[in-house]
């Protein structure tokens, strides 16, 4: 089921760096001055968007369930069009673009951590199973020595 306390979380997080994002750009500072708050709304929406993406709605709140999530993804969408607004109306030249590409860099980032942690995992397990393996052999070699020294010895 979509985690409610992980979308609240994602959005105020995002909120909060919104507003301090729009009240830099306001006051005069550079996307690059924005750098923290930018990545921090970044987060927010990413956290809204991952919880979005699970298909685990089920039982009777199925349609509130629904509702918390279309109008989460229409704030997100709605900020982000008001972020593009603002970076476009007080932010250097440009602006909009080089956040683009720091978002997709990140992204790529975010993807390439998520696989690198999958291998990591894979290989652990593999790891795992192969001292199991081992270990396995062992005692089957262990016991057919057992029985082997009960046979020789006539015990």
């Amino acid at each position: 089921m979509v985690d409610p306390v992980t979308i609240i979380s994602g959005i105020a997080l995002a909120n909060k760096a919104f507003k301090e994002v729009k009240q830099l750009l306001e006051n005069g500072k550079s996307v690059n001055d924005c750098a923290k708050q930018l990545t921090d709304w970044a987060t927010g929406c990413s956290q809204v968007h991952e919880e979005n993406n699970k298909q685990k709605l089920m039982g009777s709140s199925t349609s509130a369930s629904a509702m918390e999530r279309l109008l989460s993804v229409q704030k997100i969408q709605k900020q982000r069009e008001e972020l593009r607004e603002f970076l476009q109306l007080y932010g250097t030249p440009g602006s909009w673009n080089l956040f683009l590409q720091y978002e997709r860099e990140a992204r790529l980032e975010l993807k390439k951590a998520k696989e690198d942690m999958a291998r990591k995992r894979a290989n652990r397990l593999n790891k795992m199973k192969n001292i199991f393996v081992v270990f396995l052999a062992f005692m089957f070699f262990a016991l057919l020595a057992a029985i082997g020294a009960l046979i020789y010895l006539n015990i």
